[in-house]
């Protein structure tokens, strides 16, 4: 017999043997899961630019949390920079960071030439100062983004901008692009995420970037130690972090990644944080302009006040806790009851009063007991009696 025939014979056995044990009856008893697996909490973060396009307020409730924030002007900082081309050529030698956004072309993207070989030196901010990282490596390369594989196009959108971007079109879908962890100590990856963004605005997507501070858990304890409020604050040490980070690491300054996408793009969110999460959301250019923070203040007003009426559903079972701890009598505590009780009241009566319409419409159709008559006959004789 040849190999061949005896690796698919050996495969033919081994599919034999799945197909029978799907059929088997006997159910393998496996070990229970590991308690710490049962209690880890699941940590999402928000997508802001979908949340600020719903028509409603239903699942909208993690944007009370978002605090504008002004990054540190590049004229006040301190750090000084050496620039080079995408050749790896010097351009200019120990200038400051304003000096250096001048030098940079728009639409040429700024990320490191070198970082730590070791990651543990960037894993948190205090190893970024501990290792005086920013003054020892303090090479950045200014180039154009990489290029890529182009993003997909939705159909009916109309023909592509015009160079000079004086006509507005539809955008196209959303993107977002995630700026943590790993992803702000790799160079490869650093010039990866931007060429991307600059790629996406280019084809006319908005695009939604989010930073996490280094080294920061997005939240801290579990669910049911969080503390959720109409208008919660914002934590002054993860204020000063992002000050830091922008001080000191100019690929990270909002300034300077919107310098590096295509001429024409806009904030349509300016930077908003919620402590160890960063969002920014930018505009393609050539498309009608999303004012986000109009958008985003009205609707935490909104917010605040259909919470403080009882009238604002699908909140987590911790924030209903503190509502009704707080004298709020428009929630319950129950975890599977998620809607107010005034709508549920309200629910209730038109179920209630559907169903007496519904019983008032079958005592008057009803079909006959009798197989021989129908209520199509039995109105006919009605009518005709």
């Amino acid at each position: 017999m040849s190999t061949t025939s005896r690796t698919y014979n050996g495969f033919h056995h081994l599919n034999r043997i799945f197909t029978c044990a799907r059929k088997s009856p006997i159910r393998v008893s496996l070990p229970p899961l590991p308690p710490q697996w049962l209690t880890i909490p699941q940590h999402r973060t928000l997508r802001l630019y979908p949340l600020l396009k719903l028509k409603n307020t239903v699942g909208a409730h993690p944007l009370l949390e978002l605090h504008r924030y002004e990054p540190p002007k590049l004229e006040d900082t301190e750090q000084r920079i050496n620039l080079y081309s995408d050749k790896k050529k010097l351009v200019a030698a120990n200038i400051t960071l304003a000096e250096a956004y001048s030098r940079v072309q728009p639409g040429h993207i700024l990320y490191p030439l070198k970082l730590p070989p070791d990651q543990r030196e960037m894993k948190n901010l205090d190893a970024m100062r501990q290792h005086n990282l920013p003054d020892t490596y303090n090479k950045y390369i200014m180039g154009e983004p990489k290029p890529g594989p182009p993003p997909k196009k939705k159909k009916g959108n109309g023909p592509p901008p015009p160079p000079d971007f004086n006509t507005h079109y539809q955008h196209q879908g959303f993107k977002t692009i995630p700026f943590g962890g790993k992803m702000m100590t790799d160079i490869w990856l650093v010039e990866n995420q931007l060429s991307k963004a600059h790629r996406f605005l280019e084809a006319r997507h908005p695009v939604e970037m989010q930073f996490r501070v280094p080294g920061v858990p997005l939240r801290t304890g579990t669910r049911a130690q969080k503390r959720y409020s109409v208008t919660p604050e914002l934590n002054p040490d993860r204020l000063q972090d992002w000050r830091w980070l922008h001080s000191h690491l100019p690929y990270l300054h909002p300034d300077f990644i919107l310098r590096g996408m295509p001429p024409g793009t806009s904030f349509w969110v300016t930077p908003h944080t919620t402590g160890s999460t960063l969002y920014m959301v930018f505009g393609p250019p050539g498309t009608t302009k999303f004012n986000g923070d109009e958008k985003l203040n009205e609707t935490k007003s909104l917010l605040a006040l259909k919470i403080r009426l009882g009238h604002q559903p699908n909140l987590p079972q911790r924030f209903r806790e503190l509502l009704v701890e707080g004298g709020n009598t428009g929630y319950s505590t129950e975890p599977r009851q998620q809607l107010p009780i005034t709508m549920i009241k309200g629910r209730l009566d038109s179920i209630t009063h559907g169903m007496e319409q519904k019983s008032a419409l079958d005592k008057r159709y009803m079909v006959s007991k009798s197989p021989k008559h129908s209520w199509v006959k039995q109105k006919v004789a009605s009518y005709r009696n």
